[in-house]
């Protein structure tokens, strides 16, 4: 279960609500309760596709959430915001043998969130494909590094903040809404 859904899903309830549960995503990558790292896997050959294409929104959505609450409980100074742009989140799709590899990042110069599309991969199954499943396993390898990278800009963004005075330390509250996400249909 995210905790990252969680915390959007219950912003606005109220004391005597019952707590609404988040999204459960197939891979989470979580240190303490920040969580970088997001996979949803389907298959694409079935025709009973409990997950048609509404799963790479799911994803997009669950990677704004962690985004949106790493970002809020940081505390940045003038320097250390400059680096936000550093600060991705990273989700992959996997469907049969192929897979998309995305990041998420918010620019805070124009309010807007980017999602690019890394890579594409294919695990090969013939000894034929082992060069393409060689660059599969390089691509899989960068976004590795690019996750560290972030770890890393995060604990210097952390580690500067503890270093400065309170009233030169500011958060990030007002990040902008997306476009909610659609509601099942309700089948009979």
């Amino acid at each position: 279960m995210s905790l990252a859904s969680i915390e959007r899903k219950n912003l606005s309830r109220e004391e005597s609500e019952k707590k609404r549960t988040g999204h459960k995503i197939d891979i989470l990558f979580r240190i303490d309760d920040m969580e970088y790292f997001g996979s949803e896997t389907y298959v694409d050959e079935d025709p009973q596709n409990s997950k048609p294409i509404s799963y790479k929104q799911k994803l997009f959505r669950e990677m704004k959430d962690q985004l949106d609450l790493l970002l809020k409980k940081l505390k940045f100074t003038r320097e250390t915001i400059k680096g936000i742009k550093n600060i991705a989140i990273h989700g992959i799709n996997q469907g049969g043998l192929n897979g998309k590899i995305y990041a998420m990042y918010y620019d805070s110069d124009l309010h807007c969130y980017f999602v690019f599309e890394t890579c594409r991969y294919r695990i090969g199954t013939t000894w034929g494909s082992i060069p393409e499943s060689l660059t599969s396993l390089k691509d899989i390898l960068c976004l590795k590094n690019d996750i560290i990278n972030v770890l890393d800009t995060v604990k210097r963004t952390k580690r500067i903040a503890l270093l400065t005075k309170p009233e030169e330390l500011f958060t990030i509250d007002n990040l902008p809404e997306t476009t909610p996400t659609p509601k099942k249909s309700q089948k009979e």
